[in-house]
């Protein structure tokens, strides 16, 4: 099964712009892994760095911006709705 960026986008939307979707650097619990669990594949799923199913690039390129200059930026470790969508919005198709 194909992990869809549209349908990704639709979970996000559907939670309020301030409800925690997800946890950076945890691997079951980054919003990504959340949302296969509970939409997609009804089971577990980690985002790891090792190499379990292909990612599309979309997906790839999300677990790495939510990541990215975390320490600098002191971001906290939940990942809001409203700031995953704007990670997702970042990302071109």
């Amino acid at each position: 099964m194909e992990l869809d960026k549209e349908k990704f986008k639709e979970w996000l939307e559907s939670s309020s712009p301030e409800q925690i979707v997800g946890v950076r650097f945890s691997a079951n619990n980054c919003p990504l892994a959340k949302w296969t669990k509970a939409e997609v594949y009804n089971s577990s799923f980690r985002c790891t760095n090792q190499k379990i199913i292909q990612l599309p690039t979309w997906a790839i390129e999300f677990v790495e911006r939510l990541e990215k200059d975390f320490f600098k930026l002191k971001l906290t470790k939940e990942v809001s709705s409203k700031e995953g969508l704007e990670i997702l919005a970042e990302i071109k198709d």
